[in-house]
């Protein structure tokens, strides 16, 4: 453990520097990279342990600024959702299908007062779904967390390199049609 604190204490100097190029980039939202963490299925008293000062210091620091920051998770993050949220992000993402543990309606019912989310789109309907099945999973995420905004809908981890362009227009017209665009 101490070997470890030592590794993260430098990690978080590294990350501190990083915050700092941020703030003085003109971008104003920061994608906080956690899902080191939350993909490994860590507890929740591990995970505030490890994680939890960091990202308080992380959402303070982006704050004073006056940006904006949203944590990038994988993974199941369930039991590690209150942790996160009490940091103070304005957003957490990615919120997985099929690998995650939480339902975007469960998150939104739970956190959605206090913390925008984004995501939950699955990535493979992308690549191997028809343009149906895009609209479909468009549709369902728009209906599990658009009510009352804050949601953004967006893939849950990435666009694939074969997604296909149509799948793309896809969400985007389900989106215009259903939501706010």
């Amino acid at each position: 453990p101490d070997l470890m604190r030592a590794v993260a204490q430098a990690a978080w100097r590294y990350m501190d520097r990083l915050l700092d190029s941020f703030i003085a980039c003109p971008s104003e939202v920061c994608f906080y990279d956690i899902c080191w963490a939350t993909g490994s299925n860590m507890g929740p008293r591990m995970f505030e342990a490890w994680v939890g000062e960091e990202i308080r210091r992380a959402c303070q620091k982006v704050r004073a600024a006056g940006k904006y920051i949203s944590l990038y998770t994988l993974g199941r993050i369930r039991e590690l959702m209150d942790c996160m949220v009490d940091a103070g992000p304005h957003m957490i993402a990615t919120f997985e299908p099929n690998e995650g543990d939480i339902s975007l309606a469960e998150a939104k019912n739970r956190y959605g007062a206090r913390v925008c989310l984004m995501g939950n789109f699955d990535c493979v309907v992308l690549a191997r779904g028809s343009v149906e099945q895009a609209r479909r999973e468009a549709a369902r995420c728009l209906d599990e967390a658009m009510e009352g905004g804050g949601f953004i809908l967006g893939t849950a981890d990435e666009v694939p390199a074969d997604a296909r362009p149509e799948n793309l227009r896809a969400i985007v017209e389900v989106a215009r049609e259903q939501g706010r665009y």
